[in-house]
């Protein structure tokens, strides 16, 4: 980890004298920091020797973790001078604020001539390691990655497992073994016999389940159900999360319910040594399940196929030399295969034969090297002295990976490494590793270019190289591979710490990244921290029970299935050099003010946590990047300081209190790329619809809460929704009929009517009540004839204006409709200005009021990749909108519409009129209709339209008698 370090160092004083040159009181520090690059340069002419010398040299090791650490602080005192150069201009007096500059030059002064004195002591240690400075060079990276590998050698292979699962003769048990080393493709194999057609058609139920040293028997059962039912069981037993720990017996009856149905095929990826006591769980499961149903073991070990008599076994031996060169060359090569340089050639075969038939091996230098055409490098890699670090057979991946990890660019090397911090099979997904790589300063930005991005590509690098591989377990997410992550934790030495005692007073002075691993959601876990750890950097709390892989799903949260965490209130003010504090899955309800002095802070997650305000004093982080508050029920609002925050690219409160306000300044967070939610409030200090305009740069998903509250159609047009082209799923939502919004005072701002949902029982006082009533029976009357019906149906949703009091005359019957068509038409014009960018895929419109949702953009074909359509909760529109022309629309989903009664051909779009080459919903797949109380015909639908529809549902439409025949084959009842 020295040489990425250093390279980061030298790359953050170069940055830091740029900025010095623009304020002059900070020469002195920009002096020093030439010293200091000084010293780096000679420190750097003996890392790269050393760190290829580590693996074998307990010495050489000792020196570079010294240097790490001594680099480590620098860094620190680097970013400190950066936070202090970038800080907002002080509101202190002139007088003041130069004595607290001076200060601070004088303080970094003196810090940075320590970290020299210090590098420079560590120098004199380099007896025998000193070599002449040359340029490091690597290979290139990322110019023609291959997504997908061609699977060599193993077609036997796979036939005989194939049989083994299929087969179902009393000769072959229903457990079957698959052995061999890591690395030897094991878990490729499996992917091929698991997605076999065959296999796929044989066992209706399939999961696969990654195992895990940590495993018990709770944990695997759970595991167990969630493969092969693929869904959570938190979903199903919502609330009840606690009393299922301490009642394993009812899990097994829901598990043995969901077996016993279908026949099913359970593959357990890694099962080990330590998964031996496990084997009657699985035997378990095994004997509750249906007849015919097989598992497979996948294991590195022969001891642990001792679990059951004759089992099948079959052994994955190695790839013979011409399939590993096969391999190596359809990834080295690429599109050049068909001209190769004969040296390249020569120096690639000479690679291969030591690889002795690891595919990984063989997959990973391929990778390395796939788009360099230097031969001196391909020489490098071949005549490294690494080769000669494993002699034994199961650590013949070791040389390969080290090579392979020892010839990455620096910040990949970093990259890497970070990620053993976690737990082994620990699941994540891209983003969120992302902007941890961010926080620790590993994402070098480039001119143009967001770091996410950047990010991301370095992400993309590492799974085309199989240091990150992708998990069977839940969708976009991925894992560590076991070698990988002992490398990775090799690296780091003693800089990582993971504890699985819940009380954490200390922690080595050398460690800069702190694991807390809490076995399930009923441990109690005590931080505890003094003074010596004030070089700590990340600090992460992971839950074993809780699967990582439903952590960032929306879906995931309960409120129970968190642990308890308790921690001094002073502890913050010791950590100063934190980066990284992720407390999410905990009951915290608040976070103390000495917060605030954490001023390197860039990540804080507190997803599904019970916080309920956030102090003021975390204005004062202005390095922020990434503030995580999923599933944060309790919270109400944010700081009025958040708008300092300028640094700020992730506010993440998808699935919070839907009522989460934020204050005026938000539009000052130019750099915000996610803003998953954001509420409109009533009032002029978190009526925030105007800002939205300024934050350009927002992505993914975003989420706009109480339209109704919006003043005027020119304020929802300032929040110029149509330039923001980087969203992907939008939701616009009115007030929902199940809020409580009167008792809140949420109202529409523009008239003296409360919100036309609230229950007029909820807003009278007990004295008031039989008044009322009266009042509105009055109003409301008896519908007699068909005549007065519709003009009585304006009756039925117009609410008794608030300000009405018993000594004040009521507001008459034609007041109230001329304000309600007033509100509606309001509604209309805002859902026009509120047109979205043309990139958007998915749209959610929820409890909308208008009289029509045909605005000019509803359906407009230009939204060429919107692919799902969910419209909740339309009372008052008497047409659907023309959706038939959006050529990408598969999913279509429409509820409650009670004024619809009637669907005819301008639902297809086009004009209106049947005729025409142009199908109505070319692509669309699923339709949903719910809560159409009042549809009694649907017609004007053509034999060509709906050509891919494969799912029709009606809910809750019972005057719907009949339905065109060229959709009728697709419903479901």
């Amino acid at each position: 980890m020295a040489t990425p370090i250093l390279s980061s160092l030298a790359r953050s004083i170069h940055e830091l004298e740029t900025a010095i040159c623009t304020s002059h009181q900070w020469i002195r520090v920009r002096d020093d920091l030439n010293r200091l690059e000084s010293t780096l340069r000679r420190a750097q002419a003996v890392v790269d020797q050393a760190e290829e010398r580590q693996w074998r040299d307990e010495r050489v090791r000792s020196w570079l973790a010294e240097l790490q650490g001594v680099a480590c602080d620098a860094e620190d005192v680097l970013d400190e001078l950066n936070f202090e150069l970038s800080r907002p201009p002080r509101s202190s007096p002139a007088s003041g604020e130069e004595e607290e500059v001076h200060s601070s030059v004088t303080s970094l002064s003196c810090k940075i001539e320590k970290i020299r004195g210090r590098f420079g002591e560590t120098l004199e240690q380099t007896d025998g390691l000193r070599q002449k400075a040359t340029e490091r060079t690597w290979p290139r990276c990322g110019e023609f990655v291959v997504k997908r590998t061609e699977v060599f050698g193993r077609e036997e292979d796979k036939k005989k497992v194939t049989e083994l699962v299929l087969s179902e003769t009393p000769e072959n048990p229903p457990v079957i073994a698959i052995v061999g080393s890591p690395g030897a493709g094991k878990t490729t194999l499996l992917q091929l016999v698991y997605n076999d057609p065959g296999v796929r058609e044989h066992f209706p139920r399939r999961g696969w389940v990654r195992m895990s040293k940590d495993f018990d028997a709770t944990a695997l059962r759970r595991e167990i159900m969630e493969a092969i039912t693929l869904r959570d069981w938190r979903t199903e037993f919502s609330g009840k999360g606690h009393w299922i720990y301490s009642q394993p017996n009812y899990l097994d009856r829901c598990i043995k319910r969901e077996l016993e149905e279908e026949r099913f095929l359970l593959v357990l990826d890694d099962f080990c040594d330590e998964n031996l006591h496990l084997w009657a769980t699985v035997n378990l499961q095994l004997s509750l399940g249906h007849g015919g149903s097989k598992i497979i073991l996948a294991t590195s070990s022969e001891r642990a196929t001792a679990v059951t008599e004759n089992m099948p076994l079959h052994h994955l031996s190695s790839l013979p030399e011409e399939t590993t060169w096969r391999l190596f060359q359809s990834l080295a090569f690429g599109s050049r295969t068909g001209h190769q340089d004969a040296d390249l050639v020569r120096i690639g075969k000479e690679i291969v034969e030591k690889c002795k038939g690891s595919p990984l091996s063989a997959k990973m230098l391929a990778a390395l090297l796939q788009s360099e055409t230097k031969a001196e490098i391909w020489r490098r890699v071949s005549e490294s002295n690494l080769w000669n670090d494993a002699d034994e057979e199961e650590h013949h991946n070791l040389p390969a990976l080290r090579i392979s990890y020892h010839n990455l660019p620096p910040h990949l090397q970093s990259c890497i490494a970070f990620c053993s911090v976690f737990p082994k099979d620990f699941l994540f997904t891209k983003d969120r590793i992302v902007r941890l790589w961010m926080a620790q300063g590993f994402v070098h930005p480039r001119e143009g270019k967001p770091s996410e991005e950047i990010g991301s590509e370095y992400f993309d690098e590492l799974v085309s190289r199989s240091f990150f591989l992708v998990s069977h377990v839940a969708d976009q997410t991925f894992v560590v591979h076991h070698l990988v992550h002992d490398l990775g934790e090799f690296v780091l030495g003693k800089q990582w710490c993971r504890e699985k005692n819940m009380k954490v007073c200390s922690v080595p002075k050398e460690a800069r990244h702190l694991c807390l691993v809490a076995l399930d959601s009923l441990t109690d876990v005590s931080l505890e921290l003094e003074s010596e750890a004030n070089s700590l950097r990340t600090i992460l709390l992971v839950i074993k029970s809780v699967n990582s892989a439903f952590k960032s799903n929306q879906w995931y949260h309960y409120s129970d299935d968190i642990a308890h965490l308790s921690f001094s209130g002073d502890m913050f003010r010791h950590l100063k050099c934190l980066r990284a504090l992720d407390l999410s899955d905990t009951d915290i309800d608040h976070l103390p003010d000495s917060i605030g002095d954490m001023k390197l802070l860039r990540f804080l997650g507190l997803n599904n946590t019970r916080i309920r305000w956030l102090p003021e004093e975390l204005g004062k982080l202005h390095n922020l990047q990434t503030l995580e508050l999923r599933s944060c029920g309790g919270l109400t609002a944010l700081p009025k300081s958040i708008g300092y925050l300028t640094n700020l690219h992730h506010l993440d409160l998808l699935n919070a209190c839907d009522h989460v306000h934020l204050h005026h300044g938000i539009g000052r967070l130019v750099n915000l790329q996610t803003l998953s939610m954001v509420y409109i409030g009533k009032d002029s200090e978190h009526y925030v619809i105007r800002e939205l305009g300024r934050l350009v740069n927002l992505r993914g998903e975003f989420r706009i809460i109480g339209l109704h509250n919006v003043d005027a159609v020119d304020d929802a047009t300032a929040a110029g929704l149509m330039l923001k082209e980087h969203i992907e799923k939008l939701t616009l939502r009115w007030c929902d009929p199940n809020d409580d919004c009167y008792r809140r005072g949420v109202a529409p701002r523009s008239t003296g009517f409360r919100c036309m949902n609230c229950r007029i029982e909820e807003a009278v006082s007990h004295d008031e009540a039989s008044e009322e009533d009266e009042a509105q029976q009055c109003m409301v009357g008896v519908v007699e004839d068909e005549e007065e019906e519709d003009d009585m149906w304006w009756i039925h949703r117009i609410d008794i204006d608030v300000e009405c009091k018993p000594d004040k005359p009521k507001r008459t019957r034609e007041e109230m409709i001329q304000c309600q068509r007033k509100i509606q038409e309001s509604q209309e014009a805002m859902l026009e200005s509120l047109r979205p960018h043309g990139n958007l895929k998915e749209l959610v419109i929820q409890h909308y009021y208008g009289s029509s949702l045909s605005s000019s953009w509803m359906g407009d074909p230009v939204f060429s990749k919107l692919a799902s359509i969910t419209l909740d909760d339309c009372r008052n529109c008497e047409i659907l909108p023309p959706l038939g022309q959006l050529p990408s629309l598969k999913h279509l989903q429409i509820r409650y519409f009670p004024s619809i009664k009637r669907v005819g051909r301008e639902f297809c779009g086009g004009g209106g009129g049947g005729g025409g080459d142009s199908k109505a919903f070319p692509a669309l797949e699923t339709l949903k209709f719910d809560d159409m109380y009042e549809w009694k015909e649907w017609c004007g639908v053509e034999d060509s339209d709906f050509p891919c529809l494969r799912r029709l549902r009606f809910y809750g439409c019972m005057k719907l008698k009949s339905f065109p025949d060229a959709v009728s084959r697709h419903s479901i009842p």
